[in-house]
């Protein structure tokens, strides 16, 4: 990797927010309250008048919109509460320390998530049809974790010298790489692999045969397309990865015996990535240290909640 991902956190912060958002989602169409903190008065029906809703029917049972909120709050309404807070929390001690988080900031970030697929418009696709987040939420989560990254080291000094060592110790991984692009179909026995050679030496289409006959469902409908991967992806099996670096673009070798089965292996492309700009790496580098020496996540959480007086009330609630 050029520069270290943040994919993954972002991704999981996602999920940890989709169940807020769905008691949110509730909450603001029908439940008592109405509209959240910071947004203007709402001009919707009052929950009187939508609580009676029915939401889904199965079998002749009716369920309601009340009765839906009332599940989703049971379930995770502490959770969503607490996300909530904290994102308040979060605002306000960014506004007292005046950090912000730039459009461009997000944009850049988004950038480097996508990296590795086709395009960013194939990312957020991606994203959208696996996590049910579009660009707007996915765009909202890389803003909330950026501002917390900020927050988290806001206090937090890195030397030069301290860059300069780190730089040094870790300068392959800022200097130009190579990316292949590489497909596969996955079978159970060499036999079978083999008999998939012979069909493409007969002509046949590599992602046909994929599309039928490949065990990896995750690439099988894309034609067994792994996208761009780095030369040493630790998600991609080495064999597979040293097979295809031999290759001629369009050339297919196999069978290539991995953890998973036997695999024919196509290089579909291969491109060179420029090293970064050095006051990219940089800054890279001041943040991934500053990180190092800052409070882990989870306490700077509860420093906020703490700092903002925040209280969860909803045992109370409950027991009225």
């Amino acid at each position: 990797m050029r520069l270290a991902r943040r994919h993954w956190a972002i991704v999981l912060l996602a999920l940890a927010g989709i169940a807020g958002l769905a008691v949110w989602t509730a909450i603001r169409e029908g439940w008592p309250g109405a509209a959240p903190p910071g947004d203007a008065a709402s001009s919707e029906p009052a929950f009187g008048e939508t609580a009676g809703k029915v939401v889904g029917r199965v079998g002749g049972v009716e369920i309601t919109r009340e009765e839906l909120t009332r599940d989703l709050l049971d379930r995770y309404g502490e959770q969503a509460l607490r996300d909530m807070l904290l994102r308040i929390a979060a605002g306000k001690e960014a506004d007292a320390l005046g950090i912000t988080v730039t459009e461009e900031e997000v944009s850049r970030e988004l950038a480097v998530m996508a990296e590795g697929y086709d395009s960013e418009e194939q990312f957020f696709r991606t994203m959208k049809e696996q996590l049910g987040l579009d660009r707007d939420r996915l765009r909202q989560e890389t803003r909330y974790q950026l501002l917390l990254e900020k927050l988290a080291i806001a206090s937090v000094s890195v030397s030069e010298e301290e860059i300069r060592r780190y730089w040094e110790a870790h300068a392959e991984e800022f200097a130009p790489r190579e990316e292949l692009r590489i497909s596969h179909i996955v079978l159970a026995d060499r036999e079978e692999a083999e008999q998939i050679l012979d069909l493409l030496e007969q002509g046949e289409d590599f992602a046909e045969l994929a599309g039928f006959f490949s065990l990896d469902g995750f690439t099988a409908s894309a034609g067994g397309d792994l996208g761009w991967v780095a030369k040493d992806d630790p998600f991609v099996p080495k064999a597979v990865l040293e097979a295809a670096a031999g290759l001629e673009t369009g050339s297919v070798i196999g069978p290539v015996e991995t953890e998973h089965g036997f695999e024919v292996v196509m290089l579909t492309g291969r491109r060179t990535i420029p090293a970064p700009d050095p006051h990219e790496i940089r800054e890279e580098i001041r943040r991934r240290l500053a990180l190092e020496k800052a409070p882990s996540l989870r306490e700077l959480e509860e420093a906020l909640l703490a700092k903002y007086g925040a209280e969860v009330l909803l045992k109370d609630e409950a027991a009225d």
